[in-house]
């Protein structure tokens, strides 16, 4: 710990703009949104032909169909999920803005809240439900000892990175 306070510490410094920039990045200012998502997943095979893709798809309907007549989504995805939410219940957790990819972010902060979405790409079929979407503001000062505790970390681990390299040539 002295060493660190010592002689690492001095050299790691932290500007207010970049204080913002993560702040801005994170969604902070722009009101971002977050989504709670329930979902179920068919992994689609690497060598799947047609008839596979529309077996899957049937299935895929088939427990869309089980929810529209009121099942609960955790009795379906039970039944039906291939992927790591049949033993959550479905349940995938929550979500900011950008933070899933774009075929799966796209209908989650589009989709109407409740309505189940199915969501096809190259590697899996998805049956997405949100739950809930919210607006997240933070204001900067509120964050400000997060963040800077944020970037203190990474370049701390940075700069005692650099000097061990440092110490090692000479």
């Amino acid at each position: 710990l002295k060493f660190q306070q010592s002689v690492l510490r001095p050299r790691v410094t932290i500007t207010e703009d970049e204080l913002r920039d993560l702040w801005l990045r994170s969604g902070g200012g722009s009101g971002a949104e977050e989504a709670t998502v329930q979902g179920i997943v068919l992994a689609v095979p690497k060598d799947a032909d047609g008839a596979t893709l529309d077996a899957l798809r049937a299935k895929l309907a088939e427990a869309k169909a089980r929810l529209d007549t009121g099942s609960a989504f955790s009795d379906v995805a039970s039944a039906y999920d291939e992927g790591p939410y049949r033993a959550t219940g479905g349940e995938m957790g929550k979500f900011n803005r950008g933070e899933l990819v774009a075929t799966l972010d796209t209908p989650v902060f589009t989709a109407p809240v409740g309505q189940p979405v199915v969501v096809e790409t190259p590697n899996a079929l998805f049956l997405l439900r949100v739950t809930s979407r919210q607006r997240v503001d933070a204001a900067f000062e509120d964050s400000r000892e997060k963040l800077t505790e944020q970037i203190f970390g990474s370049r701390m681990a940075e700069e005692k990175e650099r000097w061990f390299e440092q110490a090692r040539r000479e």
